[in-house]
């Protein structure tokens, strides 16, 4: 077996291992979203970091590396996130996967990983990584029923056959919650590009945003603008024309269900008003069954209660995993604030092809 780093020539291989090792995300195998995602991030290439097992001419593992940056302790720091951790049936359970995994890690001298399956947690301890559960996943829900047809639990009784009764009164919670919270002396504007100023809004906050990852006007653009396949609408908040804030969204199906995921939300921590009514914008815009937000930072999280919101985490999947070779490094992650949101764990594109 030999483990080496992707190479141009190898996609034919490749896709055949991943549609044969992902038939419910088809698209992880479409060449245009392939060079998308691990070719075209505008902070640089993530192929150096997108690993293949080799046996007897074939792909029989893979781990992904992508390329970002953190900022900790006033500096941006190189990391990837891993992604696509996985091996051929006939080799699962023996050393594919471990040494795939010691090889990524060994790579970078920061590897974060999110999303993490439960069944893999003894993995990541063996392999000496570090978790942290950062975040909040928070819901404003607007036709119940369908938020209950995505649990893996069969549902019976009375209760699904009363939740469709309750969604008008849902629906209107949701709709007055986001109305009375807004403020009306700041305008909500839709892009259909980010604009430069994005960069000016985001240096100007970096310094009480604790540790985050990297955001630019090009990388946002690139992320949605530039992405094969996907629904989304961006919002940007003004007062007297100067630019406060932005929220990305993008639009989520599954089965019966639909849903906005507010994959990334940026305001003042001092001016909570522009929080609110980017959030009331989305809830108001969407239309879907639920809005789904993920968030760590306090100024955001404080802001999220009941009854308009709704906590609910999910235990592993939720959590950062983390290896830093840099002592100091893994103290900060293991100590400081998170500015987290969607946007990390988005650009992994986890799970089923979703996106309407």
């Amino acid at each position: 077996m030999q483990i080496r780093p992707f190479e141009t020539g190898d996609f034919p291989q490749l896709r055949e291992f991943l549609l044969r090792e992902f038939p419910d995300s088809p698209q992880k195998a479409d060449d245009r979203f392939f060079w998308w995602r691990f070719h075209q991030n505008p902070i640089g290439s993530s192929l150096p970091h997108y690993l293949l097992a080799w046996e007897n001419g074939r792909v029989v593992g893979q781990i992904a590396g992508l390329r970002d940056r953190l900022h900790i302790g006033g500096e941006w720091l190189e990391c990837v996130w891993l992604v696509d951790w996985m091996v051929s049936r006939e080799h699962r359970g023996g050393l594919v996967g471990l040494h795939l995994f010691h090889e990524a890690g060994r790579l970078s001298p920061l590897a974060l990983g999110v999303g993490v399956g439960p069944h893999l947690v003894s993995t990541y301890k063996a392999m000496r990584w570090q978790r942290r559960a950062v975040a909040g996943t928070y819901f404003s829900i607007r036709r119940p029923a369908s938020l209950l047809k995505l649990t893996p639990e069969p549902q019976d009784g009375v209760l699904p056959k009363l939740l469709p009764l309750a969604a008008p009164l849902f629906g209107a919670l949701q709709y007055t919650g986001a109305w009375l919270r807004r403020d009306p002396g700041i305008a909500i504007e839709s892009w259909d590009v980010f604009p430069n100023e994005v960069d000016s809004l985001l240096a100007d906050l970096l310094p009480v945003s604790g540790i985050a990852p990297f955001r630019s006007a090009a990388l946002l653009n690139w992320k949605f603008r530039g992405r094969p396949a996907g629904r989304h609408f961006l919002l940007g908040a003004r007062r007297s024309g100067a630019l406060l804030g932005y929220a990305a969204v993008k639009l989520m199906r599954r089965g019966e269900a639909r849903w906005a995921e507010l994959v990334d939300l940026v305001a003042p921590p001092q001016e909570p008003a522009v929080f609110h009514s980017l959030l009331a914008e989305t809830v108001r815009r969407s239309g879907k069954d639920f809005v789904r937000f993920r968030c760590s930072h306090h100024s955001q999280t404080t802001h999220l209660g009941r009854p308009f919101w709704i906590r609910h985490n999910r235990d592993v999947v939720d959590d950062v995993f983390y290896s830093a070779k840099d002592a100091g490094v893994s103290q900060q992650l293991a100590q400081a604030e998170w500015d987290l949101t969607s946007l990390v764990s988005d650009r992994t594109d986890h799970g089923r092809d979703e996106w309407e």
